[in-house]
């Protein structure tokens, strides 16, 4: 996985206006791409940051999709957390 900020560096900028993150958790665009989900950058929100587009999908393969990379995510484990 490559980022330009550790995952304790990404928790710790997040905005103020957003709920508090309890860690960080990720997938990678290798992962995405086996799903044929295209990958561009969003470096507004943070230089690291990317926006996965499932728009070429309907709900039914969008859920399928998520689920899959939530599972790679969680399996990856937390790459930073506030509480162990």
């Amino acid at each position: 996985m490559a980022t330009a900020f550790a995952p304790k560096t990404l928790f710790t900028i997040t905005p103020s206006a957003l709920p508090l993150p309890v860690g960080v958790l990720a997938v990678t665009v290798a992962e995405c791409r086996t799903l044929e989900l295209s990958v561009v950058p969003d470096p507004d929100a943070f230089p690291e940051h990317v926006l996965i587009d499932f728009s070429a999908w309907g709900t039914s393969q969008i859920n399928k999709k998520a689920q899959s990379l939530r599972n790679a995510a969680v399996k990856r484990g937390w790459l930073f957390q506030t509480v162990p």
